[in-house]
């Protein structure tokens, strides 16, 4: 009688003469984690896809579909009807429940990530009958803002300045020119006005007012003390169309990449990708991962590892493994590391950056390449 109490899984380097009791030399659609030998269960359907497509993400009780491969990133704020992010399917896109599952096949609906900035400066037209002293001297800026139905709010960059006026005595400024933004798939609901009162100590742009976006002229008459909040979204560029590979790391920042740069977004603000925080590579990189509060980038010639808990003080380590990743779908995290296809086999980097080809002596080079 054989006896085989534990069930391991195929060791492909070796004859099937000189596997170890335990393992098999072929282990097809079994369980084996506990040791025991149990069948995988029987699958159900829920949703019929189309054949081509590439890339399934479950949302609520639907499954988001696309004919490419796409990178899906769960909102970093609190629960937002489901709300996710996603690159590889044109621009990067954001959606949720109320918006993606309206109809098959999913998602219905989206929106485009982020707001690019207004590309033209406010026009200045003072009002009224000009006295003989400077009242103040003024600068103003504004934003575009999209409010999604739960309340949160996505924030453009500031446009361009006005130059700094002297307003007189008299005189009510008068801004024109607001413009929305006209990008695919932009969602906009109203603007914000700045103002930035010249000659104070640290002096900031300050909320004057929110505006609806029908509206064409704003005649500033807000007194500096009733100036709200200084703006929050300078530098907050919009992600590039082209950015791809986006993920979520731990500590509330998301990351994206094109070519060789990499971009960090603001924290917790997954649509602002502000390019004075983007590093660069020195090879095209292929996919990120993470571990912990360690982000894992790979490329066509070595790994790299960002660290830091902000996107102002991340580092990146340059390592010295010689393991181009060879595929971003095969790129897994895991507790305590990233695992990616290597030419050599599947390679390891753990949270203090060290390497590992964990599959050597499982697969030989000519079988890995097979």
């Amino acid at each position: 009688m054989i006896d085989i109490s534990i069930f391991n899984g195929e060791i492909p380097i070796l004859s099937d003469k000189k596997l170890p009791e335990s393992h098999a030399a072929e282990a097809k659609n079994c369980f084996l984690d506990s040791g025991n030998l149990q069948a995988i269960k029987g699958v159900t359907s829920v949703q019929d896809v189309a054949d081509d497509i590439e890339t399934i993400f479950k949302l609520a009780t639907g499954f988001l579909v696309w004919n490419q491969q796409v990178n899906v990133v769960k909102s970093l704020v609190y629960d937002s009807g489901g709300r996710v992010f996603y690159s590889g399917a044109g621009y990067p896109k954001e959606t949720n429940e109320a918006l993606g599952l309206v109809s098959s096949p999913f998602p219905t609906n989206s929106r485009r990530l982020g707001i690019p900035a207004p590309t033209n400066a406010l026009v200045y037209t003072p009002i009224g009958t000009a006295g003989q002293s400077v009242s103040y001297s003024g600068s103003w800026v504004y934003t575009i803002v999209g409010q999604w139905e739960d309340g949160s709010e996505v924030e453009s960059a500031p446009s361009e300045p006005t130059s700094v006026i002297d307003v007189m005595d008299g005189i009510t400024p008068r801004l024109t020119g607001f413009t929305d933004a006209t990008a695919a798939g932009v969602f906009t609901t109203h603007f914000r006005l700045y103002r930035l009162v010249s000659g104070n100590a640290g002096a900031e742009y300050q909320l004057v007012d929110t505006i609806p976006k029908a509206t064409t002229q704003y005649d500033d008459d807000v007194a500096e003390a009733d100036l709200g909040e200084v703006i929050p979204t300078t530098n907050w560029d919009s992600p590039d169309d082209d950015l791809a590979g986006l993920i979520a790391a731990s500590h509330g920042m998301a990351f994206g990449f094109k070519g060789n740069r990499i971009h960090p977004s603001e924290t917790f603000i997954s649509y602002a990708y502000p390019s004075r925080y983007s590093l660069v590579t020195e090879s095209d990189v292929i996919g990120l991962g993470y571990t912990g509060s360690m982000v894992v980038a790979m490329t066509e010639t070595v790994p790299y590892l960002l660290i830091g808990q902000s996107p102002e003080t991340l580092e990146m380590r340059r390592l010295s493994y010689q393991q181009p990743c060879i595929s971003a779908r095969s790129i897994v995290n895991i507790p305590g590391g990233v695992i990616y296809a290597s030419p050599d086999g599947l390679f390891k980097v753990d949270e203090s950056g060290l390497g590992a080809l964990i599959t050597k002596g499982l697969f030989s080079k000519a079988q890995w390449e097979a």
